[in-house]
């Protein structure tokens, strides 16, 4: 019985290779859905590509998200039958690589030549990484590294896939953004404004503790009618945020930011955001979507900073601790989405890119969403990294878009226990290739908001000068009491 659903199986799966080909969107997706089951009747079948995880689901295909460059690119992983040689398409990455880089990155014509080759490099390689064979010498590896050991008997048995991941892995590096360049001047004037940013947090710092107890009538509010978002904290940290941005002249785009986002936001949502800069949580909370984001530990132990993080309701995890991180992201989080119906924004990449690029997923954000199941919205944040890029002292002025993309719906029900992963990968696909066509995308600021011209930012700034005041008059009045 086995043995003849596995041949059945690799019937369809030839058939699907064929429907590729062709772009015959229908018949994939019917072909998927009785792959998929085919599949797990079987047990596993040699061969069958996690690739098809991107036609594949619970209760049916989602094309509308992916190009006729991302069917492409899954037919040509798909033909990739030998995993000891490194496949041509490497080869022509290469010889690419070098033509593109000739070309003036400036110029409009010249980034769009390198996200294009960029966002074709990572389709090809996240579909190459998802074959069963090579997706288990990863795992290997990776369990070896973590161990401490030599990967050097595995290699040896696995050459092509070796070497195939590690020319991927260079070209993506010679991929990589550097950082704009500032003058002397640029450099004086960002630094003025950041020791600006740091007084005027630090006189806010008892205000902050004081509006941190407003935390206290949300529970009453809410029964009121009052929505997350317009709840005092929140209205709060949002224009907390926007001035921080202004005093460091930080502007802002926002897109996508329409009615099926306000209307998912009051239920709860997932934003998972790329991160490539301190800036990114800052430009996240002073969003008109209320989140309570998720940063690691060591964030949380600054000083005053994370003291009022956490008085202010946001997450921390030990990214050290696996266990300890799992619990958080299983505990705390959920009670919050489900209790409060708050919405959650997490990096999936787990910290701040250094390449100006996405970087790799962690799976933790995933078992979130699949856990509570809830609508997940890839966050695009472009020009965030060139602002504040990792290992620069301070942010410098410019101007940032931040991009909601289409919500992905999940299933009410959990899924079962053997499904679990399938459907994380599959989640994690189409986070992936959401994020990817955004980013590579050439886009010109058009909208562009000034938090200076905004009037509540305006009394927001005054706000610490104001309330430090009265506390001075009050600490004078009960020494001359006494």
């Amino acid at each position: 019985m086995a043995d003849a659903v596995l041949d059945e199986a690799q019937g369809v799966l030839e058939a699907i290779r064929k429907a590729i080909s062709t772009g015959n969107a229908d018949e994939i997706k019917a072909l998927s859905i009785e792959g998929e089951k085919l599949r797990k009747m079987a047990g596993g079948l040699p061969g069958w590509s996690g690739v098809l995880a991107y036609y594949s689901s619970a209760e049916g295909v989602e094309l509308e998200c992916f190009d006729s460059k991302t069917v492409e690119v899954a037919r040509r992983v798909l033909e990739v039958e030998d995993l000891v040689c490194v496949p041509d398409e490497v080869k022509e990455f290469e010889k690419l690589i070098g033509e593109v880089l000739e070309q003036d990155p400036s110029t409009p014509g010249g980034k769009a030549a390198r996200n294009q080759i960029y966002y074709d490099l990572e389709l090809f390689r996240m579909c190459y990484s998802r074959r069963p064979h090579v997706s288990a010498y990863s795992t290997q590896v990776r369990r070896l590294v973590r161990e401490k050991k030599s990967t050097e008997i595995i290699d040896k048995k696995n050459p092509g896939m070796k070497e195939t991941i590690s020319r991927l892995n260079d070209i993506r590096h010679r991929l990589r953004i550097k950082p704009p360049s500032h003058t002397p001047l640029e450099m004086v004037y960002a630094f003025c404004r950041m020791v600006s940013s740091f007084l005027w947090v630090m006189l806010s710092v008892p205000l902050n503790f004081a509006v941190a107890s407003l935390r206290l009538t949300h529970p009453l509010l809410r029964r009121m009618g009052v929505n997350n978002g317009s709840l005092p904290l929140d209205m709060y940290q949002m224009y907390y945020a926007r001035t921080l941005l202004a005093i460091m002249n930080v502007k802002i785009e926002y897109k996508g930011i329409g009615d099926d986002l306000s209307s998912l936001s009051k239920k709860g949502t997932i934003g998972m955001f790329s991160h490539g800069s301190n800036l990114d949580p800052f430009v996240i909370q002073a969003c008109p979507v209320t989140f309570k984001w998720v940063g690691k530990k060591s964030l949380f132990m600054i000083p005053i900073l994370g003291w009022i993080m956490t008085v202010w309701g946001h997450i921390p995890i030990d990214r050290k601790n696996l266990k300890k991180a799992k619990a958080a992201l299983n505990e705390t989080i959920v009670g919050k989405i489900h209790k409060w119906g708050r919405s959650i924004a997490i990096s999936p990449e787990g910290t701040r890119t250094h390449s100006g690029r996405l970087g790799d997923f962690k799976k933790g954000p995933f078992h979130l969403a699949t856990t509570v199941r809830l609508p997940v919205t890839p966050v695009s944040v472009k020009g965030a990294w060139a602002c504040w890029p990792p290992g620069s002292p301070f942010a410098h002025p410019g101007n940032v878009v931040v991009e909601f993309l289409s919500p992905i719906h999940q299933n009410e029900d959990e899924s079962q226990p053997d499904d679990k992963e399938a459907e994380i990968e599959r989640l994690i696909t189409k986070v992936r290739v959401a994020l990817l066509k955004c980013e590579t995308k050439v886009v010109k600021v058009s909208a562009v908001r000034d938090f200076r011209d905004d009037l509540g930012v305006r009394i927001m700034f005054c706000l610490p000068f104001v309330f430090s005041f009265f506390l001075w008059m009050l600490f004078r009045s009960l020494l001359s009491a006494r």
